[in-house]
C-alpha cells in the first residue's frame, strides 16, 4: 500500500490493483486525515481447497516517506517470526526434518537424518572411515591436508605427484625401479639383478648376465633355544662351468639368536678365506636390518680351474648355538643372507637367503642334528614313564653328541612345552611317548595311532600327529 496526502495505492507483488483518488476530497471522500486504525481483510478465493482452515498474514513493515522528496520519515519494520516446529533451534524452512528434534541434516537425501545413518553422504563408506563424510566425492585423505584423494594431485604429500608416484598413497616411497611392489627405499635390491645395492656400483640399473654363480642353504633345518644347527651352503653355475677364476661371499645372521660354532667341509681348492672370523656388518652389505655380523668365504683359482669339481657342490657347513633366550612357550625366526665380495667376471652373482624358524623345543634332546629312535625317542619314553638321572639318560645319548647327561635332561624338560602330542592337555607315556618313539621308528598311517590316543585327544588322525611331530623335528621332516 503506497499512500500519501493525495491517492492510496493498492499494490500486490509490485503491480497495482487499485488507486483511491476521490474528487471531491471531503471529510466524506477523505477520512484519513486524522488518526485512524489500519484493518486489513484477506479475501479467499472459491477454488481453494476445501481442507484449507487458517493460514498467516505477515507484515514487512510500515514506512512513511516525504511527499514531495520520498525522504523517509519514519518506518517499523517487522521481524517476522519464522517458525521451528520442533523446536530444535533450527528453522522449519532449514530444517530436513522439521517436526523431528533429533535430526536436521540429510545430506544423501536417503530419508535418514545424519544423526543415526552410517553413511552420511551415501558414498558407501561409512563415516567412520570417511575422511569427508559430508562430501560423496571424497572419502580418503591420506596426507590430511584437508583436501580428498580424489581432487589432491599429491595424495601422500611426499612432493612427487600421483601420476609420477609408484606409491601415490605412502610418503615412505615413490620408486619402484624393478617393479616387484617393493619400494626402493625399502627394496636391498632395487633393480632386481641379484646384488645388493650396497654391492651394486649400479643399484638402479640391472646388470642382466647370462649366466650367474649361485649360492644357497641346501638343507632344511629349523633351530631350537640352546642347541646347535647346522646349515649346509651349497653352490652352483647356471652354465655348470666348474672352471672359474673363484667366489668371495659373506653369509650374514643375527647375533643376538645365533652364536657362531665353527665352519666345516670347507672346500679347500684354492682356499683364501675360511669362514673362521666373525665381523660386524657396519656397512650393512645385504641390506637387511634382521642381521649385524658376518663370516667370510673367499676362493680364488690362479689358473682359472674352480672348483674343479662336479655342480652342484657344497661350498661348507656353518654351525650355530641357537641362544637361549628363555622363551621357550614361543616361536621365533631369524634369517640366514649372502652378499658378495667379488665374482667372476661376467657372471652374475645369486642368492637366496634362508628364513629359519626357531622353535621352543625339538625332538633332538642330545643336539646332534638327528632325531633318533634308540636315543632322542627312548629318552621320551623314559621321561614321560617318570625315569630321571642316570637311568634316563644312560646308554640312550648320540655318541656324537657334545652334551652333558644334565644338559639333556634339561632339554627334555624344556620340551614340554611340545610334548603333548595328541592334544589332550597332558604328557603320557603310552600316548605321547608311545606315539613319538613309533614315528621315529617309521610307522604310519593308522599303525601310527592305534591305542595310542587319548580319549580327550584334539589330535586324532595319523595325519595330525605326523604332521605336529615334524613341526618340531629339526631338519624338518
Amino acid at each position: 500500500m503506497d499512500w500519501n496526502a493525495d491517492r492510496i495505492i493498492f499494490k500486490i507483488d509490485g503491480i497495482e490493483h487499485y488507486r483511491y483518488n476521490p474528487w471531491p476530497r471531503n471529510d466524506d471522500t477523505w477520512p484519513y486525515d486524522d488518526h485512524f486504525y489500519l484493518i486489513l481483510n484477506v479475501a479467499i478465493e472459491e477454488s481453494i481447497t476445501s481442507a484449507f482452515t487458517q493460514s498467516q498474514m505477515e507484515i514487512d513493515w510500515i514506512r512513511v516517506y516525504h511527499h514531495q522528496t520520498n525522504e523517509l520519515l519514519w518506518s517499523d519494520e517487522f521481524e517476522t517470526q519464522a517458525l521451528d516446529s520442533d523446536n530444535d533451534g533450527i528453522l522449519d524452512d532449514e530444517d530436513a526434518f522439521p517436526n523431528n528434534p533429533y535430526e536436521t541434516t540429510d545430506t544423501d537425501n536417503d530419508g535418514i537424518g545424519n544423526n543415526t545413518d552410517p553413511d552420511d553422504d551415501g558414498d558407501g563408506v561409512s563415516d567412520y572411515e570417511d575422511a569427508f563424510p559430508l562430501d560423496a566425492s571424497e572419502s580418503l585423505d591420506t596426507d590430511n591436508d584437508g583436501i580428498g584423494n580424489n581432487t589432491d594431485s599429491d595424495d601422500d604429500g611426499d612432493g612427487v605427484p600421483d601420476y609420477e608416484d609408484a606409491f601415490p598413497i605412502d610418503s615412505n616411497e615413490t620408486l619402484d625401479t624393478d617393479n616387484d611392489g617393493i619400494g626402493n627405499n625399502s627394496d636391498n635390491d632395487d633393480d632386481g639383478d641379484g646384488i645388493p645395492d650396497v654391492s651394486d656400483s649400479e643399484p638402479l640399473i640391472a646388470n642382466n648376465y647370462t649366466d650367474y654363480q649361485i649360492v644357497y642353504v641346501s638343507n632344511s633345518p629349523k633351530g631350537s633355544f640352546g642347541t646347535t644347527v647346522t646349515f649346509n651352503i651349497a653352490y652352483d653355475v647356471t652354465s655348470n662351468d666348474n672352471q672359474l677364476t673363484g667366489l668371495g661371499m659373506r653369509l650374514h645372521f643375527d647375533s643376538s639368536k645365533l652364536e657362531l660354532i665353527s665352519v666345516n667341509n670347507i672346500i679347500t681348492n684354492d682356499v683364501v678365506i675360511d669362514g673362521t672370523e666373525v665381523y660386524s656388518d657396519t656397512l650393512d652389505y645385504d641390506g637387511s636390518v634382521e642381521t649385524d655380523k658376518y663370516v667370510s668365504t673367499a676362493w680364488a683359482s690362479l689358473f682359472g680351474n674352480w672348483p674343479n669339481i662336479e655342480l652342484p657342490a657344497s661350498l661348507f657347513s656353518i654351525s650355530f648355538l641357537v641362544k637361549d633366550n628363555s622363551n621357550v612357550f614361543a616361536t621365533d625366526s631369524t634369517s640366514i643372507n649372502f652378499s658378495k665380495s667379488s665374482n667372476a667376471q661376467g657372471y652374475g652373482f645369486s642368492a637366496t637367503s634362508y628364513m629359519m624358524d626357531i622353535l621352543p623345543a625339538s625332538w633332538d634332546f642330545d643336539s646332534n642334528e638327528i632325531v633318533d629312535a634308540l636315543t632322542d625317542g627312548l629318552l621320551f619314553l623314559r621321561y614321560t614313564f617318570d625315569i630321571s638321572g642316570h637311568e634316563l639318560t644312560n646308554g640312550a645319548i648320540a655318541t656324537d653328541s657334545s652334551m652333558s647327561p644334565e644338559q639333556v635332561e634339561d632339554a627334555i624338560e624344556n620340551a614340554q612345552s611340545i610334548a603333548d602330542i595328541d592334544g589332550d592337555n597332558k604328557v603320557d607315556a603310552l600316548t605321547d611317548g608311545l606315539l613319538l618313539l613309533r614315528y621315529l621308528f617309521n610307522v604310519s598311517g593308522d599303525d601310527l595311532i592305534n591305542g595310542a590316543i587319548s580319549d580327550n585327544a584334539q589330535r586324532t588322525t595319523h595325519s595330525d600327529i605326523s604332521g605336529y611331530i615334524i613341526n618340531y623335528m629339526p631338519d624338518g621332516d
